[in-house]
């Protein structure tokens, strides 16, 4: 009787250890801190990249990017946002705990430059399943490339903004769309939650008929707060040079 007991004992204890053999021999998601820089900047951090979008390729949900201070240039369609990836801009880069809070972002200016080219930053119109921030930037000099309905080059010369995304300390500035609406930020974000602007200034971005700031498509929902829309001019006679029809905005205190 004695070594049935202990016998079932040791099978327990060994079918135990396969498990958490097993348990450790799979892929483990690690959340990883990025780092771009255009010089010699983040000497000794790791993974470090001289170019942005390259780091947006490789990252994955969770992790965060820092960017240090300098002029950065997207490829044909802008940065592209993704799901549940943070960029931080402001860093000089000789941060050794590069948190938001130790930034500097009119200081060390952090400049996403289309160089008029197309736009600057897209998410589209997909959802975010996890809230997604982008910090820090000064976004300047993006175009609209065509006038097609959805997440083509048609809308936003700025930034394409929708569900679950956010723009903080940022400034959106001399952004066009001479086709249509949006010069400066479009968004187009038909569920909850919101997309939101916090403590931003968008200020002289054009577009040819409604929107040269702000442009929310109906049935868009954007939360706002502290945020200045200044100086945006219409390429035309009409339409509104901030906000234009549709949607709706929740003013965050």
């Amino acid at each position: 009787m004695l070594n049935s007991i202990n016998l079932s004992k040791m099978k327990t204890k060994n079918l135990l250890l396969m498990a958490v053999a097993i348990l450790m021999a799979l892929p483990m998601s690690a959340v990883t801190n990025r780092y771009v820089g255009t010089g010699s900047q983040w000497t000794g951090k790791t993974p470090l990249y001289t170019d942005l979008a390259t780091a947006l390729t490789a990252a994955t949900s969770a992790d965060s990017i820092f960017v240090a201070a300098g002029t950065y240039t997207p490829v044909s369609g802008g940065f592209a946002m993704k799901d549940g990836v943070n960029v931080y801009g402001g860093f000089d880069g000789t941060e050794s705990t590069p948190v938001s809070t130790v930034r500097k972002p009119f200081t060390n200016k952090t400049i996403l430059d289309a160089n008029f080219l197309g736009r600057v930053l897209t998410q589209g119109i997909s959802a975010f399943t996890n809230r997604t921030i982008w910090d820090g930037f000064i976004i300047q000099n993006g175009r609209t490339l065509g006038s097609t309905y959805g997440n083509a080059a048609g809308y936003g010369g700025g930034v394409y903004l929708g569900s679950n995304a956010t723009l903080k300390n940022c400034i959106i500035r001399n952004n066009t769309n001479t086709t249509g609406q949006g010069g400066g930020v479009y968004v187009y974000n038909t569920i909850s939650p919101n997309a939101q602007i916090i403590n931003c200034v968008i200020h002289n971005n054009t577009a040819k008929s409604s929107g040269a700031g702000l442009f929310i498509i109906a049935a868009g929902y954007l939360a706002i707060g502290n945020s200045t829309i200044c100086n945006n001019k219409l390429l035309t006679s009409t339409g509104t040079p901030a906000y234009s029809w549709g949607g709706s905005t929740t003013n965050m205190k």
